[in-house]
């Protein structure tokens, strides 16, 4: 914006093309500013045998919820990362069995490309 000594060198069509050319420049900014903002927040995400876009924050919660309702498996004694559709499942289980089935309830969820097991069996 110019300041308020040059308003007087301008004529009123000069001001208002400038003032448009501001304005237009300062929206196109904030539109950019949104579209990284959002591009940054959208989290890692995978692609599943649809082609559907799936969110690695959408697989976690899936898992644990899987894991949660399993009368077979602690869910919460069993951690959850998502990373690219990649799962890696952490903590402990009681036994194999167990772990195997959370391995399992996490295979079956859509979207998840593979599942990793760091679960510990007490």
């Amino acid at each position: 914006m110019l300041p308020h000594g040059c308003w007087g060198i301008l004529n009123s069509r000069d001001a208002r093309r400038t003032n448009e050319h501001y304005v237009q420049s300062t929206c196109w900014c904030l539109v950019s500013l949104l579209a990284l903002g959002a591009a940054g927040c959208a989290g890692h995400r995978g692609v599943d045998q649809t082609g559907e876009v799936v969110e690695d924050s959408w697989i976690t919660s899936k898992v644990k919820s899987k894991l949660v309702a399993d009368k077979e498996v602690s869910g919460t004694s069993i951690h959850v990362k998502t990373v690219d559709g990649v799962v890696t499942l952490g903590g402990t289980a009681s036994s194999q069995a167990e772990a195997d089935r959370a391995v399992q309830d996490a295979q079956g969820i859509k979207g998840v490309k593979s599942v990793v097991s760091n679960i510990d069996v007490k």
